[in-house]
């Protein structure tokens, strides 16, 4: 076994509070864990399900926040196939699937999914 330490965070920037929640529940900062408070910049919450995750991103984005999912480092991750650049469902969990992430900075699915470049901010990347 290898132990790494941890020196930055990956796309959770924003919200300095979720940064130090974070860092006290994994244990790498040396507080105590906490409750999560909310910020009024980071929305946090525990679900049973995928497809409740969904439910509360497109309700979010629904109401006008910036509202996406990302999956961690866990799942393989295909390069898009095929001349329409097809994105294989390489995140499943159970009977659900869906893209890890596009890359480079064209679009994907015959120009309907965005580059990752702007697929978090694009009106087509909340799909």
């Amino acid at each position: 076994m290898r132990r790494t330490g941890l020196r930055e965070q990956f796309r959770c920037g924003g919200s300095d509070a979720y940064i130090r929640w974070v860092r006290g529940a994994l244990g790498v900062s040396g507080a105590e864990p906490e409750l999560w408070t909310p910020d009024g910049l980071m929305h946090v919450e525990v679900v049973d399900s995928p497809e409740e995750l969904v439910r509360i991103i497109r309700s979010e984005a629904g109401a006008g926040a910036s509202a996406r999912m990302v999956a961690g480092y866990c799942w393989p991750w295909t390069k898009p196939l095929g001349k329409e650049k097809r994105l294989e469902p390489d995140v499943r969990i159970g009977d659900w699937h869906r893209p890890w992430n596009a890359d480079s900075d064209s679009f994907y699915e015959n120009k309907t999914v965005p580059p990752s470049k702007i697929w978090s901010v694009h009106e087509n990347g909340l799909g």
